[in-house]
């Protein structure tokens, strides 16, 4: 046998390409050069992935041995863990639910029902500076006392969900699209409240 002719050759060809001898190269996620040929050294090439960049993760994916998944579990789950708000106490939400009565000059009983109905509406923290200005807005848009802007606001439950800008332009959007002045805004918003909670 001369050189790599004959059978022995192709044995020894056929090891260099099949046989992988370096492996994966730790510091790139990347197969050596010995690496090339070897139809397994392909398969391990991992995908472009997430990365841990102070315990935040960007992307969708991450290498297991990255030390970010570590755990198995996918990072929008351990962000949603790390970042997850404080469940508020019951009697929080009792002291939350007692402000917005006041605010909008509600019995107990309807605020019960309100919160019922929607009970997002006593997530915010500060109950006072999340909707009296919407109330006010209520108030010197509509031309009405406290008492209807909180009788307004019991009668379409969703009404305090709303941004103060949204609810702002939907009542500027009627307003010019009706031609409408105060008063006569009022009365469509009195007999048909829920105008204002609808998309425009």
């Amino acid at each position: 046998m001369k050189g790599f002719g004959g059978w022995g050759g192709a044995l020894i060809l056929h090891a260099v390409l099949l046989v992988p001898t370096a492996g994966v190269d730790a510091n790139t996620n990347t197969p050596s050069a010995w690496d090339v040929g070897s139809p397994t050294a392909f398969a391990s090439i991992p995908r472009p992935t997430a990365k841990c960049n102070n315990g935040l993760f960007t992307g969708r994916r991450s290498f297991a041995n990255d030390g970010c998944l570590s755990n198995g579990r996918s990072p929008s789950r351990r962000a949603v863990v790390l970042w997850a708000k404080p469940k508020p106490t019951e009697e929080e939400m009792e002291k939350r639910k007692e402000e917005l009565r006041l605010l909008i000059s509600a019995s107990k009983k309807e605020i019960d029902k309100l919160v019922r109905n929607n009970p997002s509406v006593l997530q915010c923290r500060n109950i006072g500076e999340n909707y009296g200005p919407k109330l006010t807005l209520l108030r010197e848009r509509l031309g009405i006392n406290k008492k209807a802007a909180g009788r307004l606001c019991l009668n379409t439950n969703r009404l305090l969900n709303l941004s103060f800008e949204t609810l702002e332009t939907r009542i500027d959007w009627l307003e010019a699209k009706l031609k409408i002045n105060k008063s006569q805004l009022r009365t469509i918003v009195d007999r048909a409240p829920h105008v204002l909670a609808s998309s425009i």
